[in-house]
């Protein structure tokens, strides 16, 4: 395995960000507490991050809540994207995360054909 690539939620936090060219200030603002805390997720110095949290990270990080947990691959840069563009068509939440899940899965078997 690659030693850049990020091992835990905190590693993986601080990656994305920088990846984004983003600020504490900016996540913190995004998520809504200081940038104190964004600082801590990122040093594990706080023993958890709180799920609502996760999910507010990975929207402001632009991967999915799955990538910063560790239980999936990162998502491209366009999992947010695709989740706002389809809440913009007024569909329902469960046809949004029906429509996303499928797109990942699409994602996912491409990227497995082109190995």
């Amino acid at each position: 395995m690659n030693s850049n690539t990020p091992q835990n939620i905190g590693e993986k936090i601080k990656q994305r960000r920088l990846e984004l060219h983003m600020s504490l200030e900016d996540v913190a603002r995004q998520i809504g507490v200081a940038k104190s805390t964004v600082y801590r997720y990122e040093t594990e110095a706080t023993r958890s991050v709180g799920l609502d949290k996760v999910d507010a990270l990975a929207k402001a990080l632009q991967v999915s809540p799955g990538y910063l947990m560790g239980w999936e691959e990162k998502e491209s840069d366009t999992y947010y994207q695709l989740k706002t563009t389809l809440q913009e068509l007024d569909l329902s939440e469960d046809d949004v995360a029906f429509l996303t899940s499928m797109a990942q899965k699409i994602a996912r078997r491409k990227r497995e054909d082109e190995r």
